[in-house]
């Protein structure tokens, strides 16, 4: 039978490095590479759903975040919503 001093020493030990542990994912680094894989995943799930994405602009200032998403589009696809308009 494990005594209640070592039951309360491992129990402290095993706190402090959850501790160490959540410190470590809360860097600054590891927050950079969360938000870079969440928005990698992000846009994969809008291109897999038929988005053909050119190139996207994220612009973050003192005033707030500015995004633009540029599309490849065809001479076709152009054709046709120009074909679209009514006049």
């Amino acid at each position: 039978m494990i005594s209640d001093k070592v039951n309360d020493d491992i129990q402290e030990k095993a706190n402090l490095l959850l501790q160490q542990i959540y410190e470590r994912q809360n860097t600054p680094s590891v927050k950079r590479k969360n938000l870079e894989l969440e928005l990698v995943r992000l846009i994969q799930s809008y291109m897999s759903n038929g988005l053909d994405i050119e190139s996207i602009l994220i612009d973050v200032t003192n005033d707030g975040i500015n995004a633009s998403v540029y599309l490849n589009e065809t001479t076709n696809t152009q054709a046709k919503a120009v074909t679209t308009k009514e006049p």
